[in-house]
């Protein structure tokens, strides 16, 4: 072996399979130096072994692959097939390039023992999910030694049946090739098991294939990687990466409460006025993906409508002196001067879970003592857990998986349609919050009463529509957890 580093694990001199350039190999705890080439062990792939197939070739191929970013934080396929020959038999050759693959086994290993249970959406996407699947995610996982299996869902709320019935003790997490809707049915069918307390533990990730992709664009720039591409094949390469390198994370959920005592589960944002408007009534455009959410808001702003409501709110600590932007905003602070041993009394039950909540009452009474009102005519109200609801909308920049949060924003009436409009180019690059006709604040725990009888209103979770009428929530720090490569 040539003089090498001490803090070499192995290496030695190659040929590249092409051109027989003669190449420097090492191998260290952190890296792989390729000549004058450094690649993370963060960004390895995968490799195999070949042998010449001519008898009296000694000759033997190592052939590895890494995924590195770029400087545009966009990630590209890197391959080397790297030949040895450095002894006269074919054998000895063999023998120290397996060392070799055996040094890159140790220092990469990874929890690879338990497969990915993945739930398929076959038309998400404009029906491209299944494209997707078979011609981006598969090959990778198939060269990173990924096992999974795959489960095709054939109607709405097939997932959500499924999951309560799976032995979830098989699999090292659940990942939806779908968009955000398929999340929304797992999580809820995760939380309606017999055993949810146990189940809710299995992380969950999603590889992007529908119209809005929320939780896997909030979860790709929690781990630094880009969320933003022409072509949805290349941001799905980029979440199998992630994914086949995962580990559960802490994730906060939000529990919701409808009329009637209806329970429901979000992990990603609550939708009333415009907002919601745009994401129910671009449906009919599901077929043009993204894009539907810049023709629905176009047609909305033309038509733009005045919502009277009541938003009363628990702030998080760091907003508990909160004062909007706009001084005529009128803030009512609750003082019903209930007892503590009251408030004790009266918290609302989750009879589907059964837990108590810290901050809600039953909905038929007050807010609590402290929670902050505002009675006004909205044009757009939107309460977000994660930082994107989409690819090209970043809502809430700053706001984590776990922070016990969530960030509650809404504009009044009164704002000009250029304006409105603005708010969606504000979104895309970030500045959503900095558009001075959104006022923000960070929220426990929330409710929304609608004070109109709007019947051609719509109120949205995580995409999906619900009963329109008053609603509360509530956030469940770090509840469940999320697949992630931070």
């Amino acid at each position: 072996m040539t003089n090498m580093n001490e803090n070499v694990i192995i290496g030695d001199f190659f040929h590249l399979k092409n051109d027989q350039t003669k190449l420097k190999v090492c191998l260290y705890k952190t890296f792989i130096e390729i000549s004058d080439k450094k690649f993370s062990l963060n960004d390895f792939i995968g490799f195999y072994i070949e042998e010449s197939y001519l008898s009296n070739d000694p000759t033997v191929t190592l052939a590895l692959s890494f995924y590195p970013k770029l400087e545009n934080n966009k990630r590209r396929r890197v391959s080397y097939e790297l030949q040895f020959k450095k002894f006269k038999t074919k054998s000895q050759n063999l023998s120290f390039v397996s060392k070799f693959k055996d040094a890159f086994d140790r220092v990469t290993k990874s929890d690879n023992s338990k497969p990915f249970l993945v739930f398929l959406n076959p038309n998400s996407g404009s029906g491209k999910a299944i494209k997707l699947f078979f011609n981006q995610i598969v090959p990778m996982w198939k060269e990173m030694n990924i096992k999974f299996k795959v489960i095709d869902t054939l109607y709405a709320n097939h997932a959500k049946e499924l999951i309560k019935q799976i032995d979830l003790e098989k699999y090292r997490g659940i990942i939806v090739i779908s968009g955000d809707g398929l999340v929304y049915e797992i999580f809820n069918g995760l939380l309606s098991r017999s055993d949810w307390q146990k189940s809710k533990a299995i992380p969950v990730g999603q590889i992007a294939a529908g119209s809005a992709n929320g939780f896997s664009s909030s979860i790709a720039r929690l781990c630094g990687e880009c969320f933003q591409f022409d072509k949805i094949e290349n941001f799905a390469s980029v979440m199998s990466f992630v994914f086949a390198k995962s580990k559960p994370i802490q994730m906060d959920l939000v529990s919701v409460q409808l009329e009637n005592r209806i329970f429901i589960n979000s992990f990603l944002n609550i939708e009333w006025a415009m907002v919601a408007d745009v994401d129910y009534e671009s449906e009919q455009f599901r077929f043009l993906g993204g894009s539907r959410f810049v023709i629905g808001a176009l047609r909305r702003v033309i038509n733009l409508r005045r919502y009277k409501g009541r938003v009363s709110f628990m702030p998080a600590d760091d907003y508990i002196n909160y004062c909007p932007k706009d001084p005529n905003v009128n803030i009512l602070k609750n003082t019903n001067n209930y007892s503590d041993k009251f408030l004790e009394r009266q918290r609302l039950k989750n009879t589907e879970l059964n837990f108590e909540y810290k901050y809600l009452k039953p909905l038929e009474e007050k807010v609590p003592n402290d929670w902050l009102t505002i009675e006004d005519d909205f044009v757009l109200f939107c309460a977000v857990n994660l930082p994107l609801m989409g690819t090209d909308l970043i809502i809430s920049p700053d706001t984590k998986l776990d922070d016990g949060c969530m960030m509650l924003t809404y504009v009044r009436a009164g704002v000009p349609r250029l304006r409105v409009l603005q708010l969606f180019d504000d979104a895309a690059k970030g500045k959503f919050l900095e558009n001075p006709y959104i006022e923000f604040v960070k929220v426990k725990a929330f409710r929304l009463e609608p004070l109109d009888d709007h019947k051609q209103g719509n109120i949205m979770i995580d995409g999906e529509k619900v009963h329109y009428g008053s609603l509360q929530a509530e956030v469940l720090p770090q509840f469940v957890r999320a697949l992630a490569n931070p």
